[in-house]
């Protein structure tokens, strides 16, 4: 009937609308309770646990002669729910920080009460949600014909492929292109629309039962309530059935986390990645589901096969386990893989974005689709087994759905919280797979009716796991340092395997773990800095460039306060931001607050540059969602800061909207300062000028400062006195203030307030025509992705601020800056506009142009005094002395393939790495080959001569090698002579000092 064809497209867009409703529910909860991994896990459990009620009390559909008319009231009441729960959000604040308050901010109440409250928001339209499969179940075993294992596998499928469209709706249209409130509106049509439109369908359908009754093809079997039933000669292990599709629902949910968590290293963590991947594990279970179709066709429709289903359902179960152990080994070499699928696709797009999206998508495909396939196949094969069993359809498709969604909620959980915490990801990989086969196993050792052999199968697993955690390095096979140390914004430095081992060669990883929210390491590259990595990218390092910003959010605000006693700081990062605020003498408290408690003994790494600020006694330490905490929390501070969180990343977005820069403004004391960072790479100059307008909209005083890689935003709501000589003598006042802004070329109060580039007036000007940035319409969320790994974006910013560069002077009191500086105005002004163009060329990578050249020393003879341009070419001398210098050279000569002589020169060359150490490589300049190289440490001051020494004994060898391969009278074969020379460069030692 054609109506048919409706109703799988009603129930296909019910899939899509329950998708959406998920993503944008989660979404809502995240902004009052806080985007912890407990809070947000907390709202999906609530979800899901809806979801698992509805299928539970779906058996009683069965009752119903029209299930169809159920199901179309059903949408409807979704469509109301969601409508009514819009008015309890908008309640929902003002109670959860009252109760909040109440308690003290008491985690474990607050926990409590964000599962209370979201029970009470979630589920009625949850549990209404669960109800729908079950409703057109028996609808379709009733008065749709054909087998009840058909209609079930394609009503799943279809729902499933509904929700993967609303996954890719949401994540990539509608919230990108509308707004939230927009989105949330069109799921709600959606499902009244639905719903009507079912209603109508069953007025449709009862007048064709009217016509053709007695047609309905139920399954006449009683329905019992014993945990095994007799079919056709069969025991039927139903309740085992029903453990074993939660058991797979927990699984599934844990391979989920974890291949997300481990993929997310070489994707990334942005809206889009999250979404591609939960967009490749839904494809499988939807492929899965409505493939069971083709499964029944091998196995048979009648009843005398169900021990053959129980059989494929035990076999389902293991073959999901197998998979997944496939899957943990290949991911060993997961960012290897990827490279080669971006090398492929260069071929197809010319687009960077274009390229790194898809093979995300790829990617995840690659590892997830069959597995999940599996995981699909296995509902309606359960739901049928279940169904031939019980008898009745509505209540067989119910428990199943109960069951899966109940180990689902607890596959999500104890991943996400007990075995990452406890085993790591690999080991917890392993644990899941283990499960699998278990339980499949014993599934299929039930059709032999002997429970020792049950038991057996149990305990072997249960001893296996026991001795796998008894011996942690027993089955690793990951390499964590591979881990640690890739970094999916420099890909092109791991695509070989020579460049692999060097990277091996050079880094020492400090500190590496797996937290429940992110992959934390720190990495040290000898002799040039040392790094944070959070998912596979590095966040910060204690680097130059990256000091200077990590100083300059600590110290800005606290300088431009007149008496910061107490401070608040988002994000612990290295440290170095907090650390610079505790030094201040006026300091009193310092809370930090931070999402990822692996971050903590990550940043005691960086003490040297951080102060040790974590030994601190006035330092707090507070792990939750820095936006929650400030909902929530009764005190006001002098200062509130952050260390760099890029918009991009997931979450992080909501850090710079509207609602929470009005939010951050309203925790501040009198006279209070806020900082935040704006970054200058991948970020459009639009996306740029949407933050400082919105940051502005809540600030009436906002100024910009630009450093060398990074922008900072002041903003207080009163006037900020800058007084020149009082901000000398605090300088000066505490040591550690002034070694800080030495290191980093801001070491007086002039050279500190040349980084100053924009005041009130300008910084309103700058952001004037862009769109405010806020949580309902999510501008930044979806823009900033866009320019990942876009290099060409740090000078086209860099261009776009300082064509709205102010004169700072009218702002300050006391000496004016000019004079401080030794200079006028004019000449001033001349000295930023050289500065302006250097630093763009800079980051144009034109620094090996003569004219880049002449720049600097424009800066150097004629503006002495100017921090910026200092800070530029002291960058400049270090690019320069780390360029390519060549030492010695020695010429062969040597035979070729054709019996050819030719000559050949091998010239060692030198890159300086740091004062004291450099890399001694071995190149022939004409082929533009590397022989080899070697790495070189020492002193500063005799790093040169002990270069030149090893220089000399590297050619020597060379030449022995080249003497012991020449036969008499003649040149050697060019080839292995050319791969002795090759072995032996790189089996060279270094001698010691």
């Amino acid at each position: 009937m054609t109506y048919r064809a409706i109703l799988y497209a009603l129930f296909f867009l019910s899939g899509l609308s329950a998708l959406i409703y998920q993503i944008l529910w989660v979404r809502s909860f995240s902004l009052i309770f806080g985007g912890s991994h407990m809070a947000v896990t907390t709202v999906l459990a609530v979800f899901m646990g809806g979801l698992a009620l509805g299928g539970y009390l779906g058996r009683h559909t069965d009752r119903s002669p029209r299930p169809l008319r159920i199901y179309g009231l059903l949408e409807i009441g979704i469509g109301v729910a969601a409508i009514l729960l819009i008015g309890l959000l908008s309640v929902y604040p003002d109670l959860y920080i009252a109760f909040a308050h109440l308690v003290n901010n008491n985690l474990a109440v607050l926990t409590f009460v964000r599962t209370l409250f979201a029970i009470i928001a979630l589920l009625v339209p949850t549990t209404l949600m669960g109800l729908t499969l079950p409703a057109l179940a028996g609808f379709a075993n009733r008065q749709m014909g054909g087998h009840l294992g058909e209609q079930l596998s394609f009503l799943y499928g279809i729902n499933t492929f509904g929700a993967v469209a609303g996954a890719l709706a949401a994540g990539f249209f509608l919230l990108r292109y509308f707004t939230v409130t927009s989105t949330y509106g069109l799921a709600i049509a959606i499902s009244l629309l639905v719903g009507v439109l079912a209603l109508a369908l069953d007025r449709r359908s009862e007048q064709d039962a009217s016509a053709e009754k007695g047609t309905e093809t139920t399954i006449e079997i009683q329905e019992s309530v014993s945990d095994h039933v007799s079919e056709g000669g069969v025991v039927v292990p139903v309740r085992l059935i029903l453990i074993g599709i939660g058991v797979s629902g927990f699984c599934a949910l844990g391979y989920e986390i974890l291949w997300t968590r481990v993929l997310s290293i070489v994707v990334g963590t942005t809206v889009y990645s999250y979404t591609l991947m939960l967009v490749a594990f839904l494809i499988g279970i939807a492929l899965g589901g409505g493939s069971y179709q083709l499964l029944l066709r091998l196995i048979g429709k009648k009843s005398h096969v169900i021990g053959r289903m129980v059989l494929w359902f035990g076999l389902t179960q293991i073959v999901i386990g197998l998979l997944a152990i496939l899957v943990s080994i290949a991911l060993r070499d997961l960012t290897g893989q990827a490279l080669i699928v971006e090398e492929i696709l260069r071929d197809w797009y010319s687009s960077g974005n274009k390229i790194l999206q898809t093979t995300n998508f790829v990617m995840a495909l690659l590892y997830m689709l069959v597995p999940a396939f599996f995981m699909g196949l296995a509902f309606p094969l359960a739901g049928d087994i279940v169904a031939r069993a019980r008898g009745k359809v509505g209540k067989a498709v119910g428990e199943t759905l109960t069951w899966n969604t109940v180990g689902a909620i607890l596959g999500a959980a104890v991943s996400g919280f007990v075995l990452i915490y406890l085993f790591g990801i690999e080991r917890s990989l392993q644990y899941l797979s283990l499960i699998n086969l278990g339980f499949g196993l014993m599934i299929c050792v039930s059709l032999f009716k002997n429970r020792i052999a049950m038991w057996g199968v149990a305990t072997s697993v249960v001893l296996i796991m026991v001795v796998m955690a008894a011996n942690p390095e027993v089955l690793r096979i990951w390499d964590t340092k591979y881990f640690a140390t890739f970094n999916h914004n420099a890909r092109q430095a791991f695509t070989t395997e020579e460049k692999r081992a060097e990277i091996d060669e050079i880094t020492e990883v400090m500190y590496y773990a797996e937290g429940t929210t992110s992959t934390v390491s720190v990495v040290k590259i000898k002799g040039v800095n040392q790094g944070l990595n959070v998912n596979g990218r590095t966040v910060a390092s204690n680097d130059k460039k990256d000091q200077q910003c990590q100083y300059t959010l600590g110290h800005l605000p606290m300088l431009l306060h007149k008496n910061p006693e107490k401070v608040w700081v988002l994000g612990m990062g290295t440290g170095m931001t907090a650390g610079a605020t505790v030094v201040h003498p006026e300091v009193k408290s310092v809370t930090v607050v931070e999402l990822e408690k692996h971050v903590v003994p990550a940043a005691r790494t960086f003490a040297a540059d951080n102060h040790s600020f974590l030994e601190h006694p006035k330092v707090k330490v507070v792990f939750n969602d820095g936006r929650n905490f400030l909902l929530t929390t009764e005190e006001r501070y002098d200062v509130i800061t952050a260390d760099p969180i890029h918009p991009w990343s997931q979450g992080a977005a909501y850090l710079y909207t509207d609602e929470y820069y009005r939010l951050a403004a309203s925790r501040l004391r009198s006279g209070g300062v806020m900082c935040q960072w704006l970054p200058i790479y991948e970020l459009t100059p639009r996306d740029l000028r949407s933050v400082v307008k919105t940051f502005a909209n809540n600030f009436q005083y906002v100024y910009v400062w630009l450093t060398d890689y990074d922008a900072e935003l002041i903003g207080s709501n009163e006037p900020i006195e800058i007084n020149i000589d009082d901000l000398q003598k605090r300088i000066e006042a505490s040591p550690e203030v002034l070694a800080d802004l030495q290191r980093v070329d801001m070491g007086s109060a002039a050279q500190f307030l040349s980084y100053g580039i924009m005041g009130p007036a300008a910084s309103r000007a700058y952001g004037k025509e862009a769109p405010l940035n806020t949580d309902d319409n999510l501008f930044l969320e979806f823009s900033a992705p866009d320019s990942k790994g876009k290099a060409e974006l740090i000078a086209i910013n860099i261009a776009s601020l300082a064509s709205y560069r102010e004169d700072l002077s009218p702002y300050i009191s006391g000496e004016t800056l000019y004079a401080k500086l030794g200079t006028d105005s004019s000449n001033f002004l001349r000295a930023t506009q050289i500065y302006d163009i250097a630093h763009q060329r800079r980051y144009e990578g034109k620094e090996l142009h003569p004219g880049y050249a002449l720049l600097m020393d424009s800066l150097e003879r004629q503006f002495p005094w100017y921090a910026p341009g200092q800070f530029l070419r002291n960058a400049f001398q270090v690019s320069q002395s780390r360029s390519p210098q060549r030492l010695e050279e020695i010429k062969l000569t040597l035979v070729g393939n054709q019996g050819t002589p030719f000559m050949m020169t091998l010239t060692a060359v030198t890159i300086k790495i740091s004062p004291e150490r450099v890399k001694l490589l071995i190149v022939d300049n004409q082929a533009k080959k590397i022989y080899g190289h070697i790495y070189i440490d020492g002193s500063a001051a005799k790093i040169d001569q002990r270069v030149a020494k090893q220089a000399e004994k590297l050619l020597q060898l060379i030449d022995t090698v080249y003497r012991q391969e020449k036969p008499a009278g003649t040149s050697p074969a060019a080839l292995p002579t050319l791969e002795k020379i090759k072995a032996a460069i790189n089996s060279f030692k270094v001698e010691d000092i």
